[in-house]
């Protein structure tokens, strides 16, 4: 059951207004529709380590009549705290009771708003009281920073090509549940690559996956576009550029999602083994009756192959 992610641990609950709630604030953006959810057993934080050298070798193999060598590796050792993500869900009880279709829409808006701000900082956010976001992770920890791949050292950025992808992706331990996630200006650009408008690029495609939903692809990797109900990117496209001049640049995230690679953690209460947000009833005098959606959330890349970065993407399809 450890695998499970928030959205499938809600649909297996029983229906009520709060399984409504978590499956809606699960399922309103892909990361947290496939990355699973590690219980840490009510604790704050959540521990892994990394193997950060390999054992120094001796040879493994020895002549007759001699003994191996004893060596040693090193691990090096992670913390990670649960922040907490959610927000009030409200409506005026003169709405609540003179038009429930419009509260319905009311608050399933603020259950997705809350879920974008937690989906956007599992890529960038920087730490304090958010996440600390793959982009935080590859961009300041030593052991991460190798996995960046920077389009190139110009003032604002350089056209991605597939060859980039081809670098990120042999940064990356590809799995069945690996994806792209660019934003809208980047997808039109490989689209347009493989369109033929540049050169024959066989290795995009826009086709349909097993479930019959058509989806762009590379080498088999699907390209995740993360947009809001208004079609807005959730994904900046005001990164700095390698030159630090400017913001006009743009990422490209590469992550495999697992429990031994990329994940999420919590220590909530737990509903088939996995720890889903609290609703918790609440009232402050006002004319709004309100919930309070709070879930004790972090991201945990347990390896560093399980996330990469193509940074310094210029904000252009084609010139």
């Amino acid at each position: 059951m450890a695998d499970l992610t928030l959205l499938e641990a809600a649909k297996q609950m029983e229906p009520s207004r709060m399984r409504g709630i978590i499956q809606l604030y699960a399922d309103a953006y892909q990361p947290m529709q496939v990355a699973p959810v590690i219980n840490t057993g009510g604790k704050a934080a959540y521990q892994w380590t990394i193997e950060d050298e390999l054992a120094h070798s001796s040879g493994g193999k020895r002549n007759v009549g001699s003994d191996f060598t004893a060596s040693y590796g090193k691990v090096k050792p992670y913390e990670s705290d649960c922040k907490i993500y959610g927000g009030k869900i409200s409506a005026d009880r003169y709405i609540k009771h003179h038009s429930p279709a419009s509260v319905a829409f009311q608050e399933s808006s603020q259950v997705r708003s809350h879920a974008r701000e937690f989906a956007v900082d599992v890529f960038e956010a920087s730490g304090g009281t958010s996440l600390r976001g793959i982009n935080h992770w590859v961009s300041n920890d030593s052991a991460y920073t190798g996995q960046v791949v920077s389009a190139g050292a110009t003032e604002n950025g350089v056209l991605p090509t597939t060859t980039m992808l081809d670098e990120l992706m042999s940064k990356v331990d590809i799995g069945p549940n690996t994806f792209f996630y660019m934003p809208d200006v980047g997808v039109r650009r490989y689209q347009y690559i493989g369109k033929g408008q540049q050169s024959n690029e066989p290795a995009v495609r826009f086709a349909p996956d097993q479930f019959g939903v058509w989806q762009n692809t590379y080498n088999g990797v699907p390209i995740i576009n993360l947009k809001d109900g208004k079609g807005t990117d959730l994904l900046s496209t005001t990164e700095l550029d390698s030159t630090s001049a400017n913001s006009s640049t743009y990422n490209i995230y590469l992550v495999s999602w697992g429990v031994e690679q990329a994940s999420l953690f919590s220590s909530n209460e737990v509903m088939n083994g996995v720890p889903v947000p609290q609703i918790i009833p609440a009232t402050d005098g006002s004319n709004l009756v309100y919930e309070t959606l709070e879930y004790y959330v972090g991201f945990v890349p347990h390896r560093p192959r399980c996330v990469g970065v193509l940074k310094h993407c210029k904000n252009s399809v084609t010139s």
